[in-house]
């Protein structure tokens, strides 16, 4: 049988007084006061690094515990004790039943395990041991603080968390027996002064005693709800900062919430900071997809399923499937303007026009499709790097234009006509070939740009200046402005995304690229830094563009969500009421009343969201 719930590993130097806060904070979260402790925490309180081997006395309190909990630090990623302590619980436990909370440092996570070369507050006994990131306390903001105690409502918060794993129960649960138990205690205490008073001073003040009591219980009650709802409230808020590059609809959820339960300067600064940090402003539920492609001004996008079905969904309220099966559809295409789209497959291409199937063009193997930025011409790629180019003026009867042109043993993976319609670019495995189709008849090839690795997307800049080259994962820029085109430049994104999608700002003023991870990052072209870059979509973002206001991006995941994003952080409101009008049409309504109940026990749900 285990001696100890939990066991406290930790550098002495700088986490001692929030070790032993947090200690006594497990130790009395939900427990009355008369009772001793239902949990047992125990703490090393030994000032010195181990010579030797680890005391066989903390192998064995070790070995006697039903959790570790191991308090993240730079030192604690130095220490030999600490090393030892974590590698000989993860060699009898592994990492189930190891809480982590950090007090110093940071916790970054790569592709498989922790990303080493930024993660400094773990000991490397960890490495390798996690699948997936594993959820922290963040307790950073309580080192150093003189007035830490077990009552602040932050720290209160986290230790419940911890408490409530331990115990195998809800934080609510738990929470809500902690409010009780506070609320039974000031009760205890009032009725004990009460019964003294009475004891004392018995006939002369016994109406004024029954008087004095029954307004000081209101007031406790008053008292208790209002530590209840800030104690919440800073729950919620501690969540929020959290969530803002991950999951910025909740955060702005939890921030309104906040700042119902407990309004003040403190709460509208923390959702003010919450909608200057993000750029998310909503998001559409449609089909889980493999292709998308975005009208931003629709809005609506089209969607490819993995069983090859095509549907187009509006953006505006509840998306709404509005047309069409096409089973062997590969590939998509749809005009500037949203209103003809083509549909390309093994056998062919099919043109349809407000959602009523057009025209069809002979031209086996698709692998690529493209519009000029008139809607008037059509490009096709094929898988053996053939290249030809189509009247779609007349959708109905599309016919082709010139010869084919290109060829090769590669497929055409990406096209992309210059604004001015004058240049076509296209890409067979690590080349792109630039060609001059100002009269499309006579199409000449006019540049080669080499050296690329795996070429998946390309978008010239509004001027026609620039051409920007999905390839190898990384988005490249390319000068295409004279004869010889400049080397590419590499536009750094975030470390680990692989782009696969990019597109311009039609004032050119932002470049957006989407990738693996969910990520959605915009660069300032002209400087090539990064202005935002978030990944809160699932899977892999599969088409991005913008409106023609160049102030809305719009990003279409693998997970069928489609997510409007500002181009560039905004300013957020500064009175309380626009400030929470601007917070609600971002994050699309108020919190759940699921997750309001997991923070909120015995505070009646309100949609704070609602007019």
């Amino acid at each position: 049988m285990a001696a100890h719930d939990a066991f406290l590993t930790y550098a002495w130097s700088d986490g001692n007084s929030v070790a032993s806060t947090l200690q006594q904070a497990i130790r009395t979260i939900g427990k009355p006061w008369w009772r001793r402790s239902a949990l047992s925490v125990y703490r090393d309180t030994t000032d010195t690094e181990p010579s030797g081997s680890l005391r066989s006395d903390l192998f064995a309190e070790l070995d006697r515990s039903r959790y570790l909990i191991l308090l993240a630090s730079r030192k604690a990623a130095r220490s030999r004790w600490v090393e030892r302590e974590v590698g000989f619980w993860l060699s009898k436990f592994g990492t189930d039943r190891l809480l982590l909370v950090l007090v110093d440092g940071e916790i970054h996570w790569g592709r498989d395990d922790f990303d080493w070369s930024r993660t400094d507050c773990l000991p490397r006994a960890l490495a390798g041991r996690y699948r997936t990131p594993p959820p922290y306390a963040d307790l950073r903001w309580a080192v150093g603080r003189e007035d830490l105690s077990v009552h602040d409502p932050d720290f209160r918060s986290e230790a419940a968390t911890l408490t409530a794993t331990i115990l195998g129960t809800s934080k609510r649960e738990l929470l809500s027996a902690d409010v009780d138990q506070h609320r039974r205690a000031r009760r205890t205490a009032v009725s004990s002064i009460l019964a003294l008073s009475v004891l004392l001073v018995l006939a002369l003040v016994l109406t004024t005693v029954a008087f004095g009591s029954g307004r000081g219980a209101a007031a406790d009650h008053r008292r208790a709800d209002a530590d209840l709802h800030t104690a919440v409230a800073q729950a919620m808020l501690r969540d929020a900062v959290r969530l803002r590059a991950t999951d910025p609809r909740r955060a702005l959820q939890l921030g309104v919430a906040a700042q119902y339960l407990d309004p003040g300067a403190g709460t509208q600064q923390a959702l003010t900071d919450t909608v200057r940090t993000t750029t998310f402003r909503g998001a559409t539920q449609t089909q889980p997809l493999v292709g998308a492609v975005l009208d931003p001004d629709g809005p609506s996008v089209l969607i490819r399923t993995s069983d090859r079905a095509v549907s187009e969904w509006s953006l505006d309220g509840e998306p709404q499937r509005r047309f069409r099966q096409a089973s062997t559809a590969s590939k998509m295409s749809r005009t500037a303007d949203g209103k003809t789209a083509a549909l390309g497959g093994p056998d062919g291409v099919q043109l349809w026009v407000s959602s009523a199937t057009a025209g069809t063009l002979s031209f086996s193997g698709v692998t690529a499709l493209g519009f000029a930025p008139d809607g008037r011409t059509l490009a096709t790629g094929g898988s053996q790097g053939q290249v030809q180019l189509w009247d779609v003026s007349k959708p109905a009867s599309p016919t082709a234009i010139g010869d084919v042109f290109g060829g090769g043993a590669e497929p055409v993976t990406a096209l992309a006509f210059s604004p001015r319609r004058d240049l076509l670019a296209y890409a067979r495995s690590g080349t792109v070939r630039l060609w001059n189709v100002a009269d499309p008849a006579q199409a000449q090839q006019v540049a080669t740009i080499d050296g690329l690795d795996g070429v998946a997307d390309l978008a010239f800049s509004p001027d026609g200046r620039q051409l920007a080259v999905v390839a190898g994962g990384a988005v490249r820029l390319v000068d295409v402005s004279t004869s010889a085109p400049g080397a590419p430049v590499v536009v750094r994104g975030p470390d680990g995304v692989r782009f696969e999608v990019v597109a311009w700002s039609p004032d050119g003023r932002h470049l957006a690229g989407g990738g693996s991870g969910g990520a959605v990052t915009t660069w300032n072209p002209s400087s090539r830094a990064l202005v935002t870059s978030a990944a809160v979509q699932k899977g892999t973002v599969r088409d991005v563009a913008f409106d023609q206001k160049s102030a809305t991006l719009l990003s279409a995941a693998s997970d069928g969500t489609v997510v409007r994003w500002d181009a560039a952080p905004a300013t957020p409101p500064v009175t309380a009421v626009a400030l929470l009008t601007d917070a609600c049409r971002r994050a699309g309504g108020g919190l759940p009343a699921d997750v309001w109940a997991s923070y909120a026990p015995g505070i009646a749900y309100r949609n704070t969201c609602a007019p």
